[in-house]
Order: structure tokens, then sequence, then C-alpha cells
């Protein structure tokens, strides 16, 4: 499976172009208040992301958002070099399917590491 990262100091976020596509493949996002353009809606709990649009209610960080077929879609539509929002670049892994994994990261520089169990 396909999986977006950010492999640069300052977090993941996407451009207004992936928005844009990910609008157009209809998924829900929200956009800025006072434009109207857009109702925000609640999938989950989360956070946003910085410029014009963002994504509302979604925990972007989770691998499983990370995966979903229309977010990858729209980075290869738009295309890996103009992808990323500010202080990032994106960069899709691919992962095997039978693998159980989780982004970890660093200042915002993720990786993909594969889950291990733990005791204490």
């Amino acid at each position: 499976m396909k999986v977006v990262i950010n492999i640069c100091f300052g977090g993941f976020s996407v451009s207004e172009a992936v928005f844009e596509k990910l609008i157009e493949y209809g998924m829900t996002v929200g956009g800025e208040k006072e434009a109207g353009d857009f109702e925000i809606r609640s999938w989950d709990k989360g956070i946003t992301s910085m410029g014009k649009y963002y994504f509302s209610g979604i925990r972007t960080y989770d691998s499983e958002f990370r995966a979903n077929p229309l977010l990858i879609k729209a980075i290869e539509d738009v295309g890996i070099e103009k992808a990323g929002g500010s202080f990032s670049k994106l960069s899709i892994v691919e992962v095997p399917d039978d693998v159980v994994f989780e982004i970890n990261e660093y200042d915002g520089n993720e990786h993909i590491a594969e889950v291990h169990r733990t005791w204490r």
C-alpha cells in the first residue's frame, strides 16, 4: 500500500492544489469560514493544517488517513514536487500490505516504522 509522509523538518501539510483535488474527489475539508465556500464538517477529533484550506476533524498523522487512496491520488495527480504545503516535502512510500505500521516523526521529519510488541 502507498503511504504519504513528510521528509523534511517542519511537519506534514499539503498544498492548495492537493486540497482542490480532494474537494473535486468528494473529500470534505474545511475552508475559510468567512468565504463561506465550504461547510466545516467533523470526521473525528483532530488537528488542522495551515493555509487557505484545512482538514476538519481529521488526525492527519493517522496511518489510515495517510494511506487514504483519495489523498494518494490527489498528490500523484498534482505531482509530488508541488504537493507539499508550507514547510513540508512529501514522499509516497510503498509499504507491504501485511505490515502493521505507524508514522513516527522528529520535528516534523517523518518515517514509517513497523509496529512491534512492547511489555513493561
